[in-house]
């Protein structure tokens, strides 16, 4: 499986994220040029039916940071659509997702 990766079908614009196992909808460009920094990379298919589904990655999910903190976050959904952090735990995870290295800032609670 291509965990970690951007991947598409071809003559398709749908991209999604190999995630656990799962290929996961980027649901529009506004949500994949918030969270990623390119389109280089995007590892592409002839078919992709094979790949179970899982959440898609909409617009509530992001890269942040919180204000007192240095450590960097994935705000994802679990698999009930409530909200979890994914603590990003160094920069070659951040390179190897290729995320966006800009984050919104967010007050701790």
């Amino acid at each position: 499986m291509y965990n970690e990766y951007r991947i598409k079908e071809v003559g398709k614009p749908t991209i999604y994220l190999a995630d656990r196992g799962m290929k996961r909808h980027i649901t529009d460009p506004d949500t994949y040029n918030r969270i990623f920094k390119n389109q280089d990379g995007i590892l592409t298919f002839r078919s992709l039916y094979t790949i179970q589904n899982g959440r898609s990655i909409d617009q509530d999910m992001r890269l942040v940071r919180f204000e007192k903190g240095s450590e960097l976050y994935f705000l994802d959904k679990d698999a009930t659509g409530k909200p979890m952090k994914r603590w990003i735990t160094s920069l070659s995870i951040l390179n190897k997702y290729v995320f966006h290295t800009k984050w919104r800032v967010l007050q701790n609670s």
